[in-house]
């Protein structure tokens, strides 16, 4: 089973794309690293390895990454053109 994991550091969201295999001796599941992603940010379809961008679990959480991205970038957007809306203002005021 692959599934790709979240990691903070520093207050940042790094994604590992990550193989979880069954150890019938001792009886537990290991998990293996198979790639670093990168940023939630910065990864796309493309960083994903060949025999896995089919993946139903990768594609839904890729795809929720990047209807995410797509929300900041918009609100970020607005509060911007308000923020520099309001400066022109006060400006105007004094």
């Amino acid at each position: 089973m692959v599934f790709i994991r979240v990691k903070k550091v520093k207050g940042f969201d790094y994604y590992y794309l990550v193989k979880s295999q069954w150890d019938s001796k001792r009886k537990i599941s290991m998990q293996h690293t198979i790639k670093y992603l990168g940023k939630t940010a910065d990864v796309t379809i493309d960083n994903i390895p060949l025999e896995y961008k089919n993946n139903p679990r990768i594609l839904s959480l890729l795809a929720s990454v990047t209807q995410e991205h797509e929300n900041k970038v918009v609100v970020t957007a607005a509060l911007k053109k308000g923020f520099l809306t309001h400066k022109r203002m006060v400006k105007l005021k004094r």
